[in-house]
């Protein structure tokens, strides 16, 4: 009896060692490719990207975990800045122009204007010669 549950936990320890899935088998000695999803198409590395594991595609050679996961890299710990500031500079707040019409007539927008100031131009203060 002991020396069937010592030989069936054997070959468990051993199949352990082995091939992740039949898949795994049949690509592991083909060139290391592994794809992942993004948003536009499938990217394709020559190493896992372990930080994108979620969006793996499919992979040829060895399965991306049996490749160590790098250590993650240290956060620094926010500091203020130590230099005191005496001068900031702040853009004027654009003021919005009301499209008022002139002679019954709602002018069209200036877009030259309001591409540079963000804001349409006052037209009652712009008058058409024609």
């Amino acid at each position: 009896m002991h020396k069937a549950i010592k030989s069936t936990a054997l070959f468990l320890f051993l199949g352990g060692c082995g091939y992740i899935d039949a898949y795994e088998e049949a690509v592991y000695d083909q060139e290391p490719v592994y794809c992942y999803k993004t948003l536009a198409a499938v990217q394709c590395f020559k190493e896992p990207q372990h930080s994108d594991k979620q969006r793996l595609v499919n992979y040829y050679g060895p399965h991306p975990s049996r490749t160590d996961e790098p250590d993650k890299p240290e956060v620094p710990e926010l500091q203020p800045p130590t230099e005191s500031i005496s001068k900031w500079v702040k853009d004027p707040e654009p003021v919005p122009q009301p499209r008022v019409r002139v002679n019954g007539i709602l002018p069209p927008l200036d877009l030259a204007n309001l591409c540079q100031t963000g804001m349409p131009v006052d037209w009652t203060k712009k008058r058409l010669l024609s």
